[in-house]
Parts: C-alpha cells; structure tokens; sequence
C-alpha cells in the first residue's frame, strides 16, 4: 500500500450515518516515536478482518496487536484494492475507516453503507490490502500528529443481498436528512428501506414485508378498515375507531407488487397490515388494520430511549432478509451531570451574631450561637450560546426550567434545588472556645455564595445535539466563628468578603 497515495473520503455523515470520515491528502509512512515521557506510539499490528461476508448494519471486528488507546488518539483501518459488483463492473477504492478502539486487540465499525461503490446499492467483492494506522498529537506541534503504520494484509469482503436504509427520521420535519438515527420523543417516524441483491417485486412475484417493535418504546396506533375515506387525519383518532397497542412485542405484514423500495410512514399514506397479536377496537377483534400512527415513544425523562425495529422482506420463492434499525430517542433537554466540583463565587463580609461575653476573672468556656437564624434559598440561572442554539432550531429563550422536572434538575445537581439553606442547620458541629481571664468572646458568622454548573443539551427532531447552555445552581454555605479578644468586640478570625 502507497503510504502517499492520496486518500478518498468515506464518509456516511451524507446520509447521516455512522461511518467515520477518511483523511484526505497524504498519509505519512510508518514510524514508531516516543510522544511523551511515559507514552510510546507503537506500531500496530493486522491480524484479521471479520466477517468477510458483511450485510449492511452488521458491526466489523478488527483484531490484531498493539492498538493505540482511544484516550491517547486515534486508529483508522486503511484499504487499496478493487470492488467488483453483481453486473461485473470493476471499481478502484483507496479509503480509511475510523474505527472504535475497544482495547489493545480489539476495534470495530459499523457497516452503514456499500461505500465501495459509486452508486452504493451494488452487492459484489472488494479485494486488496489493508494496514493499521494509529495516530496521536505531536507534543512538539499541536497542530500535527504522529503516525504508526502496520505492514500490509490482504483480505477480501463479500456484500451479501442486505437491507438498506433510505428513510429513518422525524416525519414532522422536512429538514431532516434522510437518515439520521435519532430524534424525539412522539415525533412522528418515517421509516424506509430497499432490499438490495434482491432484484424487485412485481405482481407475478409479490414481497411480504414484516416490521416488529416494541411498545411503549415506539407509540403505534391502529385504525379499523375503512374508517376514513380520506387520509391522512386532521387531529387527533377517535377510540371506537381505533387504539393504542399494549406493551410487548408487536409485528405488522403487508405485501409490495412493485420495485424494491419500501415506505412506511402513517403521516402520508394509509397502508393495510395484518396484525398479530390480534387487536380489539370498541368490541370487534381485527387481524387486518390501517397503521394509524408509528411515533417515537417517550424518553426516559432528561435523557434518553430507544425505538429498535425488526424489518423482514420475504420473496415468494423462499428468500429472505432481516434487519435490526435502532433508533435513539431523546428528550429534546437533557441536562447533564454535576461533575463535583464546587465554586466559591463570593464570600460576604463576616458579622456577629451574638453579644460581647466577658471571660470574667477566671475566664470561662464560650459556645458558638446567634440570636437569628439567616435562610437562603437555592436557585437556578440558564446561560445561552445562542450560536449553538440558533444552528440547532432552538429558539434562546425558551425556559429550560419549563421542560424539566425539579426532580430532573435535583438529581444533575445531586440536592434538592428547591432547598432552603438556613445558619441553625448548617452548623453541624459545637464550635467554642476557651475565653481568657480579662478576655472578651463574640460569635461572627460568614456567608459564602457557591456554584454548581452543568451543561444544557438540546436535541433536534433531527437528532443533531448541542450544549446550548450552561445551567447554574446558585448554593449558599455559613462559616462560623467564636473570636476572643483584650477588647470589645474582639476582631473575627474570618477572612475578608471577596468577589471570586
């Protein structure tokens, strides 16, 4: 493999999918180089690529020696070689593959996507060479990086007849690439898919077309037969029309006579499917319904679920595939977790409390106490990027505290943000001290402001992510402080109020 030959792009980001990106330019040669005081780039080692017959959303295992770890940079796999397809056309592929680091041994990718080809719907063999690169920064340059190549390995991949997607996204927003692998909770989903390696349905040749889900985790609805004479419904389903499938593992099967291409999306088309488990609508059992509505269902609240579908094309002839499609389901706000840290942001001025105690002749032991008690309450402030935000559809503004529990925004900070912080509970502790004969005492207390800060995510019906603010728990803590002195009033051993 030329090591400066130039390198194409693979990059499934055009339709929304996992494959990472592929470097462009040179790529230096093989070298292994000390990075820093205890760090090694080491040269990696190839051992195998599995399996060699990929269907598309199948995971690649990687295994070989020596790999970089993902903490320290990066590793790619890199092919030279030619793809043949099913009608005997040949096609020259130079690319890398950004693979995840598992450990030393092991990394993977996700196969979205016939990238060998120019059209990428053609099933066919590539064979060439592959190697190893791992790359880490350059200590001495921070805009560069250091390469460690492995030797070349010839290896082959065989493209079974797969399923592909052509639609996973919201429904509800036109924007939306057509694949994107994640979006909102009860957005309506366009689901859409090709058999390839298949050839095409036609009326002689019919498909059968099976989808099972499952339920709450995706949201369907069915409609009884011949309900509606238009579609699709303005407004919300009637109950003696329709209902909302029960919890558990549901499957609907419809046939195509024509292409190779299917759609599923009840925004648009009213499509007929036979059921199973049957289904009861007012007082009649249906095997045979009108898909009503397939929406994401609701997320795990600030955070996240996951709608996992099971597609099937069946041809009358006996063939078949099958495909796994998981889609992420978010909250459209997440908040993140606290991360620990505590910030003094101010320290007022220190003040007494009590009265001046005389330590008298023989002096005398003085215990901290105050004659009112000070209570603050927590609270919370949202700082926007509204760049961020703005790149995102999300309109600065919006009260993030609207849209997300206290009980949400309590576990990110780890306390009950609704809190009241009183001096009589925070001093947990007798705090005295032993007064000197001729000597005055005086109890001082201190008022500290505190921040905790987590970030802000909002998620797209897209299912594109972005910190667009950072949340802030202002937190109030007491020092306290029993002082003597020759004097009256002694001075407190507290520090002087500052701004941080």
């Amino acid at each position: 493999m030329d090591r400066n030959a130039s390198i194409l792009v693979v990059a499934l980001s055009t339709i929304g999918m996992g494959l990472p990106a592929l470097c462009m330019g040179a790529c230096g040669p093989a070298a292994t180089e000390e990075m820093e005081e205890g760090f090694t780039l080491l040269r990696p080692k190839l051992d195998s690529v599995a399996p060699n017959a990929l269907t598309l959303g199948e995971t690649v295992t990687v295994v070989g020696t020596d790999f970089i770890d993902a903490q320290d940079g990066t590793m790619a796999l890199l092919l030279d070689g030619t793809y043949t397809d099913s009608e005997g056309a040949a096609h020259d592929f130079i690319g890398e593959i950004q693979l995840d680091v598992k450990n030393s041994s092991i990394a993977e990718f996700t196969f979205e996507e016939i990238f060998f080809h120019p059209t990428r719907d053609k099933i066919g063999t590539w064979r060439g060479s592959a190697a190893l690169v791992s790359r880490a920064p350059n200590s001495d340059d921070i805009t560069g990086e250091d390469e460690s190549w492995s030797t070349d390995k010839d290896i082959s991949l065989r493209i079974e007849p797969s399923i592909m997607l052509s639609r996973l996204r919201s429904a509800d927003d036109s924007s939306c690439s057509a694949v994107t692998f994640a979006t909102n909770s009860n957005n309506n989903i366009e689901l859409g898919f090709n058999a390839i390696g298949f050839g095409e349905a036609s009326p002689e040749q019919p498909w059968t077309v099976r989808m099972s889900f499952v339920s709450p985790d995706v949201a369907v609805r069915y409609v009884v037969p011949d309900a509606f004479d238009f579609w699709p419904i303005n407004g919300p389903l009637d109950d003696n029309v329709s209902t909302l499938v029960g919890e558990g593992i549901h499957r609907v099967e419809f046939e195509i006579d024509s292409g190779d291409n299917v759609i599923i999306d009840p925004t648009r088309t009213a499509r007929r499917v036979k059921v199973s488990p049957p289904v009861t609508i007012g007082q009649e059992q249906y095997t045979e319904v009108v898909l009503g509505t397939l929406l994401a269902g609701e997320a795990v609240d600030g955070g996240k679920s996951t709608a996992n579908f099971v597609v099937e094309v069946i041809t009358n002839d006996g063939r078949s595939l099958r495909r796994l499609v998981t889609m992420d389901v978010w909250s459209e706000i997440e908040i993140g977790v606290w991360n620990g840290s505590e910030q003094i942001a101010e320290r007022y001025e220190a003040h007494a409390v009590s009265g001046c105690i005389p330590g008298g002749q023989i002096g005398r032991q003085l215990t901290y106490s105050e004659g009112e008690t000070e209570t603050r309450t927590r609270s919370i402030d949202v700082k926007w990027n509204a760049e961020v935000s703005s790149g995102l559809g999300f309109s600065v503004g919006i009260d993030a505290l609207g849209v997300t529990s206290e009980q949400n925004w309590s576990q990110s900070f780890g306390v009950d943000v609704t809190e009241g912080i009183s001096s009589s509970t925070s001093m947990q502790q007798n705090i005295s001290a032993q007064l000197l004969p001729g000597y005055f005492g005086m109890s001082y207390r201190q008022l500290e402001r505190l921040e905790r800060k987590v970030e802000v995510i909002y998620h797209n019906a897209c299912g594109e992510s972005g910190t667009v603010g950072e949340a802030q728990l202002t937190n109030w803590n007491f020092a306290f402080d029993v002082a003597q002195g020759g004097a009256c009033p002694p001075p407190t051993n507290l520090p002087p109020s500052e701004i941080f």
